[in-house]
């Protein structure tokens, strides 16, 4: 298993929510990239939209520090990680999920 595959797995379990591409997906978009964990999830998460890759937080089961904990773990500080628990939207309702991604 990859790193970046291994920490979304991670991130998964604190309650973050990957929806478009598959891990295994992700992982083949991926698998030619060089840099730190760090960078390829910054990367994902600023441009991961472009390639079909929405990351959100559960609404039930997101648990915040668990969550900035294992971003701590991975190499970003406190103002960083509060940025990406910040740009993580609520899961939408099904209802609004079959509307698509209209922002």
């Amino acid at each position: 298993m990859s790193k970046i595959k291994a920490v979304i797995t991670s991130l998964q379990e604190s309650g973050l929510v990957v929806q478009g591409l598959a891990l295994d997906q992700i992982e083949g978009l991926l698998s030619n990239d060089q840099r730190p964990v760090k960078e390829l999830f910054n990367a994902l998460m600023a441009q991961g939209r472009m390639h079909g890759i929405y990351f959100y937080q559960d609404q039930a089961g997101f648990d915040r520090d668990e969550f900035a904990r294992k971003l701590g773990e991975i190499g970003f500080g406190k103002d960083e990680a509060k940025a990406v628990i910040a740009n993580l939207r609520p899961t939408p309702t099904p209802e609004l999920s079959a509307l698509g991604d209209r922002d």
